[in-house]
């Protein structure tokens, strides 16, 4: 008959029940602690990434600083995402790189979070102070150099595009007087770019204003200001003309479809009163994307300008028709949908 094990026997081999307990709490607790320790990491690269950046800015090494701020855009975007994007189109707009800071500002703004309406403030307005007005500031500046650049290039009708694109990006934080007054001075460029553009003139006044005034004289900081830098203008103008137009056609663009890496818009173009005989509409995409296909119309591009123009069987519209026209494009990652403008065809400037 098999005689039992001794008991100092039968624990030979085996971890007493507390060293047990600990090698199980170890097991359980290293996932955390490999977390943390990679969050640590990535903190850690995002004060230093910063500081690099801030000190580059400091020295004028502009292109430098965007450089690293743009480094951070992919491996620290869980940390408030908005302020790598923020800092390098910040960077980029004092670089002189007038269109990628505005590619950046714009994922900026996507990502920022939304500010709260302005207690007692006018319908649709947000604090001056918060990120988002931050943010709007800087993307509007970025955009009002954008419309300084192609009036320089002769294409008014492009300039003008982007000096009302950066009254919008700027208007929910214009209680501020300071963002007021650079709405104002973006109004004033955008009446003279679509006047040099062949728009219908204002009626004679009696005291014209002065011409639109330049550039703004402060550079935007490295971090988020509270106050927009610019210079005040003369008196405002008298409310803008019709631009060129805006009587002829309408073109309203939709994404009707998206999927990893690219998407499928639908543009819709309306004959205004007097019907068309050829259109032509125009944008500039923000965020790199380039278009593979197209039908119900022809398309060339400038760069990030695009512009489609009607086939034979869809240029001549009656008052109030509507045709359609759609493509299908690449896209990285934010799709933002640009502003669309539709004209006569054969009446923009390049």
């Amino acid at each position: 008959m098999s005689q039992p094990t001794p008991p100092a026997a039968r624990s030979a081999g085996r971890l007493p029940e507390r060293l047990r307990r600990r090698r199980r709490l170890l097991a359980w607790s290293a996932p955390v602690v490999l977390a943390f320790l990679v969050t640590g990491s990535l903190l850690l690269g995002t004060v230093f990434g910063n500081h690099l950046g801030g000190r580059d800015y400091e020295a004028l090494r502009y292109e430098q600083a965007a450089t690293q701020y743009r480094a951070q855009q992919r491996w620290t975007g869980f940390v408030e995402q908005w302020k790598a994007w923020f800092n390098s189109g910040t960077a980029e707009y004092s670089a002189g790189q007038h269109f990628a800071a505005v590619e950046d500002l714009r994922v900026a703004l996507d990502r920022v979070p939304e500010a709260g309406p302005l207690p007692g403030g006018p319908s649709g307005s947000k604090a001056p102070g918060s990120p988002e007005c931050r943010v709007r500031t800087n993307l509007s500046l970025g955009l009002e150099a954008m419309g300084d650049d192609a009036a320089a290039t002769d294409d008014p009708g492009m300039a003008a595009v982007y000096y009302a694109e950066a009254q919008e990006a700027i208007a929910p934080c214009t209680t501020d007087p300071q963002n007021e007054e650079s709405s104002q001075r973006q109004k004033d460029k955008e009446d003279q770019a679509r006047q040099n553009d062949g728009a219908p003139p204002e009626e004679p006044e009696d005291d014209p204003t002065d011409e639109p005034t330049d550039e703004p004289t402060d550079e935007p900081t490295d971090e988020p200001t509270d106050e927009p830098t610019d210079e005040p203008t003369d008196e405002p103008t008298d409310e803008p003309t019709t631009g060129p137009g805006e009587d002829y056609c309408t073109a309203e663009y939709e994404i009707v479809n998206s999927w990893s890496g690219g998407f499928q818009a639908e543009v819709t173009v309306t004959a205004g009163d007097d019907g068309t005989d050829g259109w032509m509409v125009d944008w500039v995409f923000a965020n790199r994307q380039e278009i593979t296909s197209l039908w119900n119309g022809d398309w060339v591009n400038h760069g990030a300008h695009f512009e489609v123009t009607n086939t034979d069987h869809n240029g001549t519209l009656s008052a109030g028709e509507s045709t359609h026209f759609g493509f299908t494009a690449d896209v990285e990652e934010v799709n933002i949908e640009p502003r669309v403008a539709c004209q006569e065809a054969g009446t923009a400037d390049h």
